[in-house]
């Protein structure tokens, strides 16, 4: 991915606001997912990948905050002492596609 195809590539990690969670319940909701880890912040946008049921047998999501402090502590969160949803301990990182804070 590059900057011209949507992702801003020379955004430092620390200001980016979007994370890729994954090993999330195979048929997790937006409303559970909003309300998982909505409580740290506001969230801007989000999108739930299905498991394939071949390589992923698990559901992914990426979240993109409006400010970058929520998704850091959701990662620090995720590190330590982890992060459940339905018993599901995911895991979380900066998504690949960079989004910077978002301006209202």
């Amino acid at each position: 991915h590059t900057t011209k195809n949507a992702s801003n590539d020379i955004l430092p990690d620390r200001l980016n606001c979007s994370v890729w969670i994954t090993n999330l319940p195979e048929d997790i909701t937006y409303a559970e997912l909003l309300e998982s880890v909505g409580s740290r912040g506001r969230i801007f946008c989000s999108f739930i990948n299905s498991p394939d049921g071949i390589k992923f047998h698990t559901a992914a999501a990426k979240v993109v905050f409006f400010k970058p402090g929520p998704a850091q502590r959701l990662r620090d969160e995720a590190a330590h002492p982890g992060f459940y949803v339905r018993g599901h301990r995911t895991r979380i990182t900066l998504n690949r596609i960079k989004s910077g804070e978002v301006q209202v």
